[in-house]
């Protein structure tokens, strides 16, 4: 039943011994992901977000990943959206906030270059209506020590697109503690352009199935310069993400995309490596294929 509710209106589904593996094995990952945070088993993963003519690393994405006791480390896309269904987004996602600023928070105090080191983290659409999550979020970047000009909250379009009224009315309370807002996987969610107008955000990242244009049919090119072009006149910073080839790189140069973050710039790594990097001087080659690999 509730595969064929998942699959759309007036439809069925037969059982199958798979089927139920699967729901087997998802309700054990549920009771597992309960457990994740307070057994510390969650680590974090940056990927530096570059100048793309220069190469300059301005900030880092953070990317949760889950230490599995039993089924080793686990990308993101198989546990957060249990979370959102089990309600454990919420301490998950405040972990990785506090985890993130705290981290960026060290690096700025080592390294006098990563004075304007911002760091970016990813929020659910189900902690911005929550007014014990929200209140969370706020409390940690209430801290002077987070330096919350420096931090930048993700929140996707689709997510925005579910739940307009509350989305906005959160993340301007979020605003006014000085973090910047952007908005994720921008040009598949579908929103309306009086909503992005309305929106208190400063950045656009580009979804990456834009910048593989050629993968995505011959109008993603222009849909990707309109973008670029809207940016510009609503006064918005725009990042690039999903950069994995260097035609890619060079079309966003022409395109005149100065950001951009993906495989062909620098994989996600921890923060040793990251740390690393910008030890060196926190630059990326941007004419090959960098050389930074996940532990």
């Amino acid at each position: 039943m509730y595969m064929a509710k998942g699959a759309g209106k007036g439809r069925y589904q037969l059982f199958d011994a798979q089927m139920h593996d699967n729901m087997v094995g998802r309700s054990a990952l549920k009771a597992d992901l309960a457990l994740a945070v307070e057994a510390g088993q969650l680590r974090l993963e940056y990927q530096p977000v570059a100048d793309l003519r220069t190469g300059e690393v301005l900030g880092v994405e953070a990317l949760v990943r889950w230490q599995h006791p039993t089924l080793g480390l686990l990308p993101p896309g198989e546990f957060i959206g249990l979370s959102e269904e089990t309600g454990d987004i919420e301490a998950i996602g405040c972990w990785v906030l506090e985890t993130a600023v705290r981290q960026l928070a060290r690096w700025r105090a080592t390294m006098e270059h990563c004075d304007s080191l911002w760091v970016a983290v990813n929020l659910s659409l189900y902690q911005l209506p929550n007014p014990h999550s929200l209140a969370a979020i706020k409390r940690i970047l209430s801290d002077p020590a987070v330096q919350s000009e420096n931090v930048v909250l993700e929140v996707t379009e689709s997510a925005l697109a579910a739940d307009v009224d509350g989305g906005i009315a959160s993340l301007n309370s979020l605003k006014v503690l000085g973090v910047r807002l952007a908005v994720d996987d921008f040009g598949t969610g579908f929103s309306s352009l009086s909503t992005l107008a309305s929106l208190p955000v400063d950045i656009l990242k580009i979804d990456r199935a834009f910048v593989s244009g050629h993968a995505s049919g011959p109008r993603s090119v222009p849909v990707l310069d309109a973008i670029l072009v809207l940016a510009d006149k609503l006064s918005l910073a725009v990042i690039a993400e999903g950069i994995e080839e260097r035609e890619q790189l060079d079309l966003l140069r022409r395109l005149g995309c100065s950001t951009g973050q993906g495989y062909f710039l620098a994989r996600p790594a921890p923060a040793p490596v990251i740390e690393a990097l910008m030890a060196s001087g926190g630059l990326l080659d941007v004419t090959e294929p960098a050389g930074l690999k996940p532990l």
